[in-house]
């Protein structure tokens, strides 16, 4: 519901005050105990730049294995291509029920990094 620049909710959501805020307190928080609880964190950037190696790291840090064809088929559906695609990945048509089919912008955009 917010109404202001993007600048202005930038500053916002830094000070915590709109909802969703504070994700970097909640995120240092779980890393903070890493050691502790059975997490892996990944980042957006380094899925994107190697998604095979990063589907192995899953792949390991499940403790299971996947055949190639497994593997093939995993990468083949993860990228973000295809999820922009899936209905099962991409919630616009959820934004748009949920907050009518005026709302700009999309749930996934343009999928790059930098």
């Amino acid at each position: 519901q917010f109404t202001g620049t993007f600048e202005e909710f930038v500053k916002q959501f830094l000070e915590g005050r709109v909802m969703g805020s504070l994700w970097f307190d909640h995120i240092k928080g779980w890393y903070e105990h890493r050691s502790l609880f059975n997490i892996q964190f990944m980042t957006y950037e380094e899925m994107k730049k190697d998604l095979r190696g990063s589907v192995s790291k899953i792949c390991k840090f499940l403790g299971k294995g996947l055949s190639e064809e497994d593997m093939d088929a995993v990468v083949r559906q993860a990228t973000f291509e295809n999820m922009k695609d899936d209905p099962l990945a991409n919630y616009d048509n959820i934004i748009a029920i949920g907050y009518g089919l005026n709302v700009k912008g999309h749930f996934l955009r343009k999928g790059t990094i930098g």
